[in-house]
């Protein structure tokens, strides 16, 4: 699927010697059309910016929900445009963190774009995806647990409970337990009938966490 050109924001500070460079290039970008709005951020004097951001060094870069830091070629960044323009390329991005368990630079990208937690959701349904991301996947969202950005899942969630894979049915079953809503209550009860045992048992586990709390 493809999304249309991002956003794109630079950090510098007038005493970077690589600002300009950047700011060059992504000059020559938003004349090609690969982004959409360019923003430059002086975190010299927006340090506020700076903190909620978890800025550490310049040039700072985010196109989309990806963050770059330091210099990049024309080359390099062209590819990060072309990323954030396609499901796929995204994908590809947050699965690479999580393999490394780079866990924060996920979590800081799905603040940044909440929407792009969407993106757990197909990684979480492929064979193809490694035990780490999958872990990794996990730990953001409890980490995230009970927050409004989780409701972006709960759908997609639900709809993976009918998934012919056992595995791919628990792992949406343990997810759903992060999300504080009676839709997701709902669900789980119906979970403790699956034909999978470790379903049942991991529905069961789920309902207990959120009997705690859950919300509408």
């Amino acid at each position: 699927m493809s999304l249309p050109p991002p956003e794109v924001t630079l950090a510098i500070t007038p005493v970077c010697p690589h600002c300009p460079v950047m700011l060059e290039v992504l000059g020559r970008e938003i004349k090609k059309g690969g982004i959409a709005a360019l923003h430059i951020i002086n975190i010299g004097q927006q340090t506020d910016y700076a903190q909620a951001n978890n800025i550490r060094s310049v040039p700072w870069l985010k196109i989309g929900p990806f963050i770059l830091q330091g210099l990049h070629s024309p080359q390099e960044i062209e590819t990060w445009l072309t990323r954030a323009q396609s499901e796929q390329g995204m994908q590809e991005y947050f699965t690479e963190l999580l393999s490394n368990g780079e866990l924060a630079t996920v979590t800081d990208a799905i603040k940044q774009s909440p929407d792009s937690i969407r993106l757990f959701v197909p990684l979480l349904s492929s064979d193809e995806t490694n035990i780490n991301v999958r872990l990794g996947m996990g730990a953001i969202l409890e980490d995230l647990a009970g927050q409004p950005i989780l409701d972006r899942l709960l759908d997609k969630l639900i709809d993976l409970l009918q998934h012919g894979n056992a595995r791919v049915r628990g792992d949406a079953t343990h997810f759903l337990s992060f999300i504080k809503s009676s839709a997701a209550v709902e669900a789980l009860q119906t979970c403790l009938n699956d034909p999978d045992q470790d379903v049942r048992e991991i529905a069961a586990e789920s309902l207990e966490a959120l009997s705690t709390d859950p919300r509408d």
